[in-house]
């Protein structure tokens, strides 16, 4: 009578199952005193997370693996803990939009796959910010053996986990608040000017925006080969272009470049060219910052090309002055932009 009776419960228990929520979604807010780029930044680069994850926090002896780029969308980690509260599972970064917004996946193996998000929105004089994490567990790659019971795990998911999100912003703020904010760089000369011909060699290939510095890396290694076999020199530092974007596109043109003394003679494979520019006027902007963060150089160029009624004569490129194996700070970079006009 006992099994029966057992049988009877678990079978009432699994039809029961089926009529619970079969999505968990939890979510916690929290004003910080900190800007917007400093939060994201402590969320973007999951080397970071350590200092403020609930989780991380709970086991700082855990097994750390990362994967992917340094920061930003790829990034990665997977980890395995003894703590039965942390668990092992993998997380990466599916999307991230500078001082926005930031979403996660995460696996727990035959638990299934949940999905978190960060939406960070900047207070008052730019100082502050509202920061909401949303957990939003859908049962995605789940093993059937823990359907039924996740779906009574979804009426207290909450109440197991908000008070863990709640710990974990209130650590993202004093970690974000103890980190300076990297320098963004800016614009420290503009002019416009006559450019004269040069021979150049290029090499394109197509990319992701995390993906663009070792794609680059790889492009200028291929074509050093191409000028000691052309027995080429170099006129001047490195070059690239990145024809035809716009934001949001997910992959780019990357056209790596090199200026030379004199044309090259032999044949080039598919991807690669060599050719001469044409003479012409060109607005320049040299750049003092990140690589990443010259976009603030191109909007400087596109206002001053609108007030002097310019049109762009051709794609703009970017000549790298100063090697950055030599420089020991990003912030102390100098890229010159070129951008054609007539």
């Amino acid at each position: 009578m006992f099994g029966i009776g057992m049988l009877t419960l678990i079978a009432a228990l699994t039809l029961i199952a089926f009529f619970l929520p079969p999505v968990s979604i939890v979510t916690r807010s929290r004003e910080i005193k900190a800007p917007p780029r400093a939060v994201f930044n402590m969320i973007n680069d999951l080397h970071h997370w350590k200092e403020w994850s609930p989780w991380s926090r709970m086991d700082t002896a855990m097994k750390m693996n990362y994967t992917g780029p340094q920061a930003g969308a790829g990034a990665g980690y997977s980890w395995d803990s003894q703590n039965p509260n942390v668990g092992a599972g993998n997380l990466v970064i599916i999307r991230s939009i500078p001082y926005d917004s930031i979403s996660t996946r995460m696996n727990f193996g035959k638990m299934g796959t949940s999905y978190a998000h960060f939406k960070i929105t900047g207070g008052e004089g730019g100082q502050t910010s509202k920061v909401s994490w949303t957990l939003d567990c859908k049962g995605e790659d789940m093993s059937w053996l823990w359907m039924v019971p996740s779906r009574y795990f979804n009426l207290f998911m909450d109440d197991m986990i908000g008070p863990d999100f709640e710990r974990g912003l209130a650590a993202l703020e004093q970690a974000a608040q103890s980190h300076p904010i990297a320098e963004e760089g800016k614009v420290i000369a503009l002019s416009e000017t006559k450019v004269k011909p040069f021979y150049y060699i290029s090499l394109e290939a197509r990319a992701k925006m995390s993906e663009i510095g070792p794609v680059l890396g790889r492009l200028y290694g291929e074509l050093q080969q191409k000028l000691q076999l052309e027995n080429l020199q170099m006129a001047g530092p490195p070059m690239a272009m990145y024809p035809d974007y716009k934001p949001g596109d997910p992959y780019m043109r990357v056209v790596a470049m090199m200026p030379t003394h004199s044309s090259c003679k032999g044949t080039c494979s598919e991807n690669m060219q060599c050719g001469i520019t044409k003479e012409g006027t060109a607005l320049v902007a040299t750049f003092q910052g990140p690589y990443d963060k010259t976009e603030a150089a191109y909007d400087t160029l596109m206002k001053v090309m609108e007030q002097k009624k310019l049109k762009p004569a051709g794609d703009p490129y970017e000549e790298y002055v100063n090697d950055p194996a030599e420089v020991k700070s990003p912030a102390d970079y100098l890229t010159r932009i070129y951008w054609p006009v007539h």
